[in-house]
């Protein structure tokens, strides 16, 4: 089962790797190779695009339906292990009944 931990994890990863993505695209754009003093410039021009904000959709969209479906298959998982234990319990109980209810 996937926990909160591993979700958080994953999130905080692909946003991360999203901006290494995004700094060094604009740092290649610029020329430059010191990714890490064009930094700050890099995101005062980001915040004015708002196309540069994408990765960061793109991630938590991925997530969130990752998500999803990790849930719907592990409600499934469930509800088929109930269904046979609740067909386990009934022919456990009408096994009970057909010997109590036998010849005495």
């Amino acid at each position: 089962m996937i926990g909160l931990a591993a979700v958080v994890t994953a999130v905080a990863l692909l946003l991360l790797v999203a901006t290494a993505i995004q700094t060094g695209v604009a740092a290649a754009e610029d020329g430059s190779r010191d990714v890490v003093a064009e930094a700050p410039a890099a995101q005062a021009e980001a915040d004015s695009d708002p196309e540069a904000n994408l990765p960061y959709l793109f991630a938590v969209f991925f997530v969130t339906w990752v998500v999803f479906f990790g849930f719907v298959f592990v409600m499934s998982r469930k509800q088929r292990e109930m269904k046979r234990e609740i067909d386990v319990l009934r022919s456990a109980l009408a096994e009970r009944e057909t010997v109590a209810g036998g010849p005495d």
